[in-house]
């Protein structure tokens, strides 16, 4: 197992220039120790953005970007999600004016919960069980440059709640050796993430990386337990919704034994069209199958 240190932080995903910190090879085990979205700094309720000053980080402190050796452009990163364990504590704020409810927020607001044994936290007598997910996840893009804060077909910052334990996400690989890298992890999330963030929590994130030579998609695709889904992030709602749903057909046509028009029909009886975030510079929506529909490979 390979192991990349808190410490090592970046705050981009970009086609050229990117400084690896460390190699794995196909196959390798990765352990990260990640930062919560706020580099850590949001530890008490009475805290806010004036107290932080110039120690507070960018957005969205990404652990990496590992150089993955083997992987070119044309290629796909396999990243299997093996295991998520959640840090003490998670934290959440609220900024007037800002996020997909932001007209309704009149002030700065921070709330810190621990984290119980039994893997939940008291929301003021509520107890919500977790389900930890990765919101920042990708790989170098196949051109220009995207900060941690910003989704796109490369991965970075889409903050689908499905990418946890057990799935497995395929990149396109845009540059050489991939630099892959994660952060943002939440201890819990809704889907848009209305208030701009979710659970947040630092954690320590193993996965197992795979080289697919010669082949992917137009973004990226998550799949779990035989349900697969296309992830597109855009400048609309309704500019993502188009790219994912054409993403999952393109992706299931050539790997399944039906006519193109009876695979419409199936995916308008057991296709899920999500929102996944509205509150980052391009939106997220994902397309999911429901159920497994047979034997599909990437």
């Amino acid at each position: 197992m390979i192991e990349i240190g808190r410490e090592n932080q970046f705050y981009g995903f970009a086609h050229e220039g990117m400084q690896a910190c460390c190699t794995a090879r196909d196959g390798d085990v990765l352990r990260f120790h990640t930062q919560d979205c706020y580099g850590d700094l949001l530890t008490r309720e009475d805290i806010r953005r004036a107290d932080i000053g110039d120690r507070a980080p960018k957005f969205n402190p990404t652990t990496g970007p590992v150089y993955i050796e083997g992987a070119n452009p044309g290629d796909t990163l396999a990243v299997e999600i093996l295991d998520i364990v959640p840090g003490a504590r998670g934290a959440m704020r609220l900024t007037p004016g800002v996020g997909g409810l932001a007209d309704a927020v009149e002030r700065e607001h921070v709330r810190i919960f621990p984290i119980g044994a039994d893997g939940t936290i008291d929301f003021d007598g509520l107890r919500l069980a977790l389900e930890p997910m990765i919101g920042v996840i990708g790989v170098a893009p196949r051109a220009g440059a995207y900060d941690t804060d910003t989704p796109h077909q490369h991965g970075g910052n889409m903050d689908n709640r499905c990418i946890g334990k057990g799935c497995t996400v395929y990149f396109p690989v845009g540059a050489q050796g991939a630099y892959f890298g994660l952060g943002d992890v939440h201890g819990l999330m809704g889907d848009g993430e209305v208030c701009i963030c979710g659970l947040e929590m630092a954690a320590t994130v193993d996965v197992r990386v795979r080289v697919i030579p010669g082949r992917q998609e137009g973004c990226p695709i998550w799949e779990k337990d035989g349900r697969w889904a296309a992830m597109y992030s855009a400048e609309t709602l309704d500019e993502a919704a188009r790219g994912a749903r054409y993403a999952l057909l393109n992706f299931l046509a050539p790997r399944v034994a039906l006519p193109k028009e009876e695979l419409i029909l199936l995916l308008s009886l057991i296709g899920d069209l999500s929102v996944c975030q509205v509150v980052d510079p391009l939106q997220t929506v994902r397309f999911s199958l429901r159920r497994p529909i047979g034997e599909v490979r990437f």
